[in-house]
């Protein structure tokens, strides 16, 4: 083996596609988001996807496999991916310190600005 490509949108339910229409049969839950759709026992949902994902990149970068799109020792979007995960959640203070690192340590972006001032509104709404 020598490149593996790793889905970086790990299973996404694509409205139309048979697990999309299918979804309780497969017992999923919150199909109304592509990403953030999760198991109805909730063990199997966007951040436990994430972490699958990146065990399999460290463990196909030890195994010598080059770093290509797929594989990452470092995915470059991760902190702002799980800022807007725990925003759709409504955990915003956990979106808070996402989208802040986010700005730190990938993209000091307007966009990411403006989720953060959402999230820190809402946070202060919720008070």
């Amino acid at each position: 083996m020598h490149t593996i490509l790793a889905s970086q949108s790990f299973c996404v339910l694509d409205k139309g596609t048979y697990l999309y229409n299918n979804a309780d049969k497969f017992g999923i839950s919150g199909r109304e988001h592509h990403l953030f759709w999760e198991s109805e026992n909730g063990r199997n949902n966007y951040l436990e996807r994430f972490d699958r994902y990146e065990r399999f990149c460290k463990k196909a970068l030890e195994m010598g496999i080059p770093e290509t799109s797929g594989v990452l020792s470092v995915k470059p979007d991760k902190w702002f991916l799980l800022g807007e995960y725990h925003k759709y959640k409504r955990e915003y203070s956990k979106a808070v310190e996402c989208f802040e690192r986010s700005l730190r340590d990938e993209s000091n972006n307007i966009f990411t600005k403006s989720l953060l001032d959402e999230c820190k509104q809402n946070m202060n709404a919720a008070e």
